[in-house]
């Protein structure tokens, strides 16, 4: 069974046959149903197009590219986890600053006889 196939199963197994109501809520953005990317990906792979895609499912028309590019990448329309807040000090700049300080250290300060 190929990949395709998979996705068609997955879409004609599942629970919710609309597309209304496949939006929810999560803080402050408004996230895609699973079963709707799903819904999306393969209705592209059927051969529609980006705006037959967004007026079918009712999505805005960029939604159904990103949507279609990130399945591609990641083979998945899973939620993929977000990175958080960037470490202000990284493990390499760290390791950079450590072999820079060995190598430019001040030479010892002079005793004050």
């Amino acid at each position: 069974m190929s990949w395709s196939d998979d996705l068609y199963h997955q879409v004609k197994n599942s629970s919710s046959k609309s597309a209304a109501g496949l939006w929810t809520v999560v803080a402050k953005t408004k996230e895609l149903n699973k079963d709707l990317r799903l819904r999306i990906v393969v209705a592209h792979k059927s051969g529609k197009g980006y705006e037959a895609i967004s007026k079918c499912f009712q999505v805005p028309a960029a939604t159904a590219p990103c949507i279609i590019q990130k399945y591609k990448m990641f083979r998945t329309v899973e939620n993929l986890r977000g990175h958080g807040q960037k470490p202000k000090v990284t493990p390499v700049l760290a390791r950079k600053k450590v072999i820079e300080v060995k190598k430019y250290q001040r030479p010892p300060p002079r005793p004050s006889w």
